[in-house]
């Protein structure tokens, strides 16, 4: 694990110690989208092809993520009904609330996300691609 502070630069860096590591990680599960994108700019400036030498989910969804290449993979997040739950228990507690909340996401699969090896060019060999 590493940590960031959900900027591009915190990203790289976290990629950056993950990817330099002697046993390196097939898959990255990226706080934010911002970091995402800095994880994307790490691997290929390493010469690491997404998805066969490392898989990448964001969390948030937004649109950028939808124009790289691949596009990534992404938990979706939804930001005004975390909001609208917030504010509805905020007025209803009276400002003292502290339950846990559930709020669905939904996971958008894309081309960032095979399983280690898969290469689309050569076929399923290694389980397959999601989102594909």
């Amino acid at each position: 694990m590493a940590r960031g502070d959900f900027t591009y630069d915190s990203g790289a860096a976290a990629a950056r110690r993950l990817l330099g590591a002697a046993d390196p990680p097939t898959a990255i599960i990226a706080s934010n989208d911002q970091m995402a994108l800095a994880t994307l700019d790490t691997a290929v400036r390493r010469g690491l092809k997404l998805p066969r030498d490392l898989s990448l989910i964001s969390f948030d969804n937004s649109p950028l993520v939808r124009f790289t290449d691949p596009q990534i993979t992404a938990i979706d997040q939804p930001v005004a009904a975390i909001f609208s739950k917030a504010v509805e228990y905020l007025i209803a507690s009276g400002g003292d609330f502290d339950q846990p909340v559930v709020i669905q996401s939904n996971l958008i699969p894309r081309g960032s996300c095979a399983a280690p090896g898969y290469s689309p060019a050569l076929g399923d060999s290694a389980g397959g691609a999601i989102g594909r």
